[in-house]
């Protein structure tokens, strides 16, 4: 949960806006960051069936129907395209006049399966469209010429879709990705500590929607709970840093074929699933650090907002090769979803704000051999009196024998030191010995001959 404090120093609090700055900065420096078409939401390779969503997390002051939870008819056809379902508002109904912020579903690619999440109005004066009718259609009620509620008319509207707002700036964006992903908190100098959260109480989410009007819109929403423009910097550089991300390492080392193999995940996406694919049947170490469930091919790891936590998988090597540990994500990060209005409304439908974890790739890889490294077996056989004279090698810089077979210990002794001794003389000076000899040879035979003849 980010805080804010009202004894953070000046200097904090500039530093703190210079970053946001500096990240506003640089990010308008890729085209099209505003205007660009909203990234493709996914949607189920297989068709869903109808099913029964899960509440979104937290507290509702009206406790939810069942059968709002039920998603069918025109709100399966709509999860099944990839759009995001309305299930119910802030106080746990589906009303035509729905507040904000709603609690809505939409599929998961990394789990394969739906995920609830509370999502929030970014634009105090438009319309949320988000009410929903017995016939699982998406609805909106109108009061025609500001006559009494009782003679509200009901229409029909579409469901929400990814879109880039072009009320929002930068800054503005970031702030709420903080904002809808972390929540925040004030020291409010009239009501003292005050928490905005999407998981807590039903007034903590509403200081949270409040908090994101104060945001996007300014004025009255900021002056309860009190949010400066200090705060609204400090929440932009937390955007900015907030970014999903995970890391495996694995030893460097080699293994043997029977050992255990180990990989060491750090994440700082926490109570989201992520899926993991291996070469090995892998579970959570023994000795792991705590905060991490694997069911199936999903890994949970668990912790407090704004951490990094550390766990350990654990695998055993049945045969010698390669090992790898693969963990991915599938996620949009912050997004921004509206209806389309084609004319049906007298204003436009309300763009909500909703954050889920970035995706992210990362794999680590482990050898195993079939012997453990350094284990070979010493070499006890006797050297080979043909090639490598007194058992030493030739890279050491031995005179080879040149295939003599039969050689006396003496030639032996007197070749080792010739080997051991001569390893030091220039080469030229081996070189004239060596003439000198043949020399001395050649004058032998020539006086040989001529005392012949």
């Amino acid at each position: 949960m980010s805080t804010r404090s009202e004894s953070i120093h000046p200097a904090m609090r500039r530093a703190g806006a210079a970053l946001a700055a500096f990240a506003l900065a640089a990010s308008a420096l890729v085209a099209g960051i505003i205007t660009a078409p909203a990234a493709e939401a996914a949607a189920p390779v297989e068709p869903a069936t109808p099913f029964t969503a899960e509440l979104c997390a937290g507290e509702t002051s009206n406790p939810v129907a069942a059968k709002t939870l039920e998603v069918s008819g025109p709100r399966l056809d709509a999860y099944n395209a990839g759009a995001i379902v309305p299930l119910y508002d802030a106080t746990g109904t589906p009303q035509g006049d729905a507040k904000p912020p709603l609690c809505t579903v939409y599929f998961d690619a990394t789990t394969g399966s739906p995920v609830s999440v509370w999502m929030f109005c970014t634009n105090l004066e438009l319309h949320t469209c988000g009410g929903t009718n017995g016939n699982n259609q998406l609805v909106q009620e109108l009061n025609s010429d500001n006559s009494p509620v009782t003679t509200t008319t009901t229409v029909e509207i579409p469901f929400p879709s990814d879109v880039q707002p072009d009320h929002l700036d930068e800054r503005q964006q970031l702030a709420i990705k903080a904002l809808t992903a972390e929540g925040y908190t004030v020291a409010d100098p009239i009501s003292g500590t005050i928490t905005g959260r999407s998981d807590g109480s039903a007034s903590e989410r509403e200081t949270l929607q409040n908090m994101i009007w104060c945001v996007s819109d300014g004025g009255g929403p900021c002056y309860f709970p009190v949010l400066t423009e200090e705060d609204i910097d400090e929440l932009a550089a937390r955007g900015a840093e907030l970014t999903a991300a995970v890391t495996i390492e694995a030893p460097s080392s080699d293994f043997a074929v029977g050992d255990q193999l180990r990989w060491n995940v750090s994440t700082n996406t926490l109570n989201s699933p992520m899926a993991i694919s291996a070469d090995s049947s892998v579970t959570i170490c023994a000795d792991s650090a705590p905060g991490a469930t694997l069911e199936g091919n999903l890994l949970t790891v668990t912790g407090d907002a704004d951490t990094t936590v550390t766990v350990s998988l654990c695998s055993t090597a049945t045969e010698a090769g390669t090992y790898q540990l693969t963990i991915d994500r599938d996620g949009l990060g912050a997004r921004f979803v509206q209806s389309e209005n084609d004319g049906r409304l007298d204003r436009d439908c309300q763009v909500f704000g909703l954050y889920e974890a970035e995706g992210f790739n990362d794999a680590a890889s482990i050898t195993v051999l079939e012997e453990p490294a350094g284990d070979e077996e010493p070499n006890d056989e006797e050297p080979n009196d043909e090639t490598d004279l007194g058992g030493n090698d030739r890279e050491n810089g031995e005179i080879e024998n040149g295939g003599a077979t039969n050689v006396s210990d003496d030639e032996s002794a007197d070749a080792a030191a010739l080997a051991t001794t001569g390893s030091d003389l220039p080469v030229a000076a081996l070189g004239i010995a060596l003439i000198m000899l043949l020399g001395g040879a050649g004058l032998v035979l020539a006086r040989k001959a001529r005392a012949q003849s």
